[in-house]
């Protein structure tokens, strides 16, 4: 079984990438506020980054929407656990993008996100829980990529725990990618077609 990032962690680390002086200014509250206070900050999302994760060829995949972060901290003030969900306002979009062919997909994140810090500021667990995301072909309504459920990666150690249906984390993406490949209209992409495409996938893995 191949394993790749999922796409909840690699939005996860552009939005740590982008936003990092977000967390500056948690810290500062922090430093002015109780210890024991949670620190809140609402945050607009607009990250583009190359996907070399999921299909042989880039895609280009870009999130936006607003997410509400909030950081819980310890009696001495240290952050001990980062709640990031992206329902406060809707869902997060998603779009992929083939850039030599112009198809695109898209659908929406709701799935939230804790993680869980070391004392020394370190990451030690993210757990990531929820609808992450439905992909559908555009005017057919077939799903061709899907995350939903309940991942644990804890540092040092990887996957710990798995539960629900993850196909872009087991490299499931072959439907997905043929999609956003084939240079033809979004209605010549049939549901049967997706179905054998299936099907013909399976049987090569056994």
């Amino acid at each position: 079984m191949r394993h790749k990032f999922s796409f909840t962690l690699a939005s996860f680390l552009a939005f740590v990438v982008t936003f990092t002086p977000v967390l500056t200014i948690f810290n500062a509250k922090a430093d002015a506020m109780n210890a024991f206070t949670p620190v809140t900050a609402i945050v607009s999302v607009d990250s583009t980054f190359i996907n070399d994760f999921d299909c042989a060829f880039p895609l280009v995949e870009q999130v936006t929407g607003t997410i509400r972060d909030t950081l819980y901290f310890d009696q001495n003030g240290i952050v001990v656990r980062e709640y990031i969900s992206p329902q406060f306002q809707g869902a997060l979009s998603v779009t992929w993008t083939n850039p030599i062919t112009g198809k695109s997909l898209d659908s929406y994140e709701a799935s939230s996100i804790i993680v869980y810090y070391n004392p020394d500021g370190s990451f030690k667990k993210l757990m990531n829980q929820g609808l992450t995301f439905m992909v559908t072909v555009p005017r057919a309504g077939q799903p061709i990529l899907a995350d939903v459920g309940r991942i644990v990666i804890e540092r040092g150690k990887g996957i710990t725990f798995e539960a629900g249906s993850h196909e872009e984390l087991n490299g499931e993406t072959a439907a997905f990618c043929e999609y956003l490949l084939i240079l033809r209209s979004p209605g010549c992409y049939q549901k049967e077609h997706i179905k054998n495409l299936r099907q013909s996938l399976c049987s090569s893995q056994r």
